[in-house]
């Protein structure tokens, strides 16, 4: 059975899908991310798109190239404030799916 990709206004999967299909890492502080994301402007307005692709660390500026290509980055928001603040929700809602699937993610 394949990744069913859910249709989203920015293309990202939503939090408790990407907890169930995105490779895990774990950092140096003993928790794990699933997600690792950017914010940065583009001439639509401010955008969070992902850094981390199956597991592997992409640059900035790699990942906003393949984000604008593939769609798969957040709305555009108006402030840096509001994509800031959309990425740190997206960001606790991960941790909290992760937790409940993931019975080893630590509480971070």
């Amino acid at each position: 059975m394949g990744i069913k990709i859910v249709d989203d206004p920015g293309g990202m999967l939503p939090p408790a899908s990407a907890a169930r299909s995105h490779k895990r890492v774990k950092n140096p502080d003993g928790s794990y991310s699933s997600e690792r994301s950017a914010t940065s402007k583009t001439e639509k307005g401010w955008i969070n798109f992902p850094t981390m692709i199956r597991g592997k660390q992409l640059s900035e500026d790699e990942a906003k190239k393949r984000a604008l290509k593939t769609g798969v980055h957040s709305i555009p928001y108006k402030t840096v404030e509001g994509a800031v603040g959309a990425a740190g929700r997206r960001s606790k809602e991960l941790g909290k799916w992760g937790r409940k699937l993931h019975k080893d993610w630590m509480e971070k």
